[in-house]
């Protein structure tokens, strides 16, 4: 009679393990799916009576409870100083006991994870590598759960010593897991320095895994109990040592140049009427020429350069401020006036784009000159520096009104990022539309080509408007939706992400009322209204940074002399 095979004596014991265990994966995966389920309901629902409860907290910390109570229960059934067992006598052998378990784990709790984790990844766009990157980044988080409690389990000599080194396991997961966010939003540290952080902890990740894993098949197969223990806590150690030493970044994409820059050019100086190409005005005596169609260009910076100090100094003019609440909207008229060719000649706009108060218009020369503490004559003496951020604006779609008014949307951008729109609710006495940029992507394998240009101490989000086209009336309105902030102070914007996942829903809402006077001089009714309308969606698509240096002689051009008070203009 032949002895069963070693893959055999595996299998078999995995088998085992799922007869034994099964009641437990089975509460485990419900806590799973509903964590899932949760986290998707919270997303879409604006005013959700599970987040007052912090529900998304009790379910994380429960599924990873669950998660390690089912590798507990498994090891534990033959842990090596559990005599009762007579593990040392089965036919089954250690090696293929310890692997069997092990295959049991990886079928129980790791691939159900990745399985159940995956669905929310779907229509985003992703590539094999972003799944490839997000599926390690699952499976590495379940093994450590799964390994850190096979290995203490095993260590232990009895169930008061188990239950012991899992409440040390328990606070310690607590405290990596709330520490580092609080010390990173106080340092205000860099998105490089964020970088290396991640790629550092990927790695210690990786080497705690390797080391608990021979921790565990030290001390159940040869049962070198003290080598173990030994293997364990060197591994432990040495994993934020590796961390914290950790130079390279592979994920920081590299900064994105405008490619048609040599295009470019400025031109100083009143128009000239025949001038073909007068180029757009940034201001009536300073204009770009060598745009695209649809391409529009916001100042980052406009200042004199001081070789003594750094640049840009203090109150250096931009297009593009932070805003003090809490939004993210950066659109300004610009954006709004390179639509006009898409739609007829003899159409009437009304725009509602603003940066929430914070922008309404580019300030003139002369206040700019106030806001720098410098006049005329000291002005044009001075070398200055314009730098330019390029952007194009790309239409998404264009649907019915009707499809907004009534359904959810959704809009991919690109890859890793996704427009969705809730339908129109009547909430605080106006109907609102509320909605998200919803992301997801790893984090340790960058979705993006090239960084989002880098403005006033922030990176520049993605924004978006919104056009409805009456086509009776030959009246267009351009919304911009803004987006909120991406801090977690603001509610609208919720951050689910995990170790190595990226997963964040950036909110904004649009309000909006029946117009009142098409209701009496029209006689139309909301559904009419409704329906004689087209929504498009636009994208402001990031081209690149341009910078240019002017002269002394050229900023003459641009600051002309005034005219004093009594003279004619020439």
């Amino acid at each position: 009679m032949n002895a069963p095979s070693f893959s055999y004596r595996m299998f078999h014991q995995c088998r085992a393990e799922w007869r034994h265990q099964y009641g437990m994966v089975l509460l485990w995966l419900s806590v799973l799916l509903m964590r899932q389920w949760h986290r998707a309901h919270e997303a879409r629902a604006m005013f959700s009576k599970l987040s007052i409860a912090g529900l998304d907290l009790w379910l994380e910390v429960g599924t990873m409870l669950m998660a390690a109570a089912v590798a507990w229960r498994s090891v534990s059934a033959d842990m090596p100083a559990n005599t009762d067992t007579f593990s040392l006598t089965r036919p089954v052998g250690q090696s293929a006991l310890w692997c069997g378990k092990l295959l049991f784990l990886m079928s129980a709790v790791i691939v159900p994870t990745a399985l159940v984790v995956s669905a929310s990844w779907q229509r985003f766009g992703l590539g094999t590598g972003q799944w490839d990157a997000l599926t390690c980044a699952v499976m590495l988080s379940g093994g450590l759960v799964c390994g850190m409690a096979g290995t203490l389990t095993a260590l232990a000599s009895t169930s008061r010593q188990v239950f012991a080194l899992g409440v040390v396991a328990v606070l310690g997961v607590g405290v990596e897991l709330v520490i580092p966010g609080s010390v990173q939003e106080a340092a205000g540290i860099t998105l490089e320095q964020h970088h290396v952080e991640q790629c550092g902890s990927f790695i210690a990740a990786f080497c705690v895994l390797a080391g608990l894993l021979v921790a565990w098949w030290l001390v159940t197969v040869p049962r070198r109990r003290w080598m173990a223990a030994c293997c364990m806590t060197g591994t432990l150690v040495a994993a934020p040592l590796i961390a914290r030493a950790w130079r390279t970044d592979w994920i920081t994409p590299p900064a994105l140049k405008y490619a048609n820059a040599a295009k470019l050019s400025l031109k100083m100086g009143k128009a000239d009427p025949a001038d073909k190409t007068p180029g757009r005005g940034l201001w009536p005596t300073l204009r770009i020429a060598g745009l695209g169609k649809d391409e529009v260009a916001s100042i980052a910076e406009f200042a004199p350069v001081d070789d003594q100090a750094t640049w840009p100094p203090e109150g250096s003019y931009s297009d593009l401020k932070v805003n003090d609440n809490g939004y993210d909207a950066w659109l300004h008229q610009d954006h709004a006036r390179v639509l006009f060719k898409h739609y007829p000649a003899t159409t009437l706009w009304r725009q509602q784009i603003g940066n929430n108060e914070m922008y309404n218009g580019r300030k003139t020369l002369v206040e700019v000159m106030q806001a720098l503490r410098l006049k005329r004559e000291e002005a044009i003496t001075r070398r200055w520096r314009l730098r330019l951020v390029v952007h194009e604006m790309k239409r998404v779609a264009t649907v019915p009104f009707r499809q907004f008014w009534t359904q959810e949307n959704e809009f991919l951008i690109r890859p890793g990022l996704r427009l969705e729109c809730n339908a129109y609710a009547w909430l605080r006495d106006a109907w609102e539309m509320h909605g998200r940029a919803h992301r997801v992507s790893s984090s340790i394998l960058t979705e993006e080509p090239t960084r989002p240009v880098h403005v006033r101490g922030r990176d520049l989000s993605d924004d978006f408007c919104l056009v409805l086209e009456d086509l009776d009336l030959k009246e267009n309105r351009v919304l911009s939706l803004g987006l909120v902030q991406r801090e977690r102070q603001w509610s609208s914007y919720r951050d689910r992400s995990q170790q190595w996942q990226t997963d964040e829903n950036q909110g904004f809402e649009i309000r909006m009322w029946t117009p009142r006077e098409q209701e009496v001089i029209l006689k139309r009714t909301r559904d009419e209204w409704i329906d004689a309308q087209k929504a498009s969606v636009w994208h402001a698509e990031e081209r690149g940074v341009v910078e240019f240096e002017l002269t002394a002689a050229q900023m003459a051009e641009v600051l002309p002399e005034p005219v004093k008070k009594g003279e004619k203009k020439p």
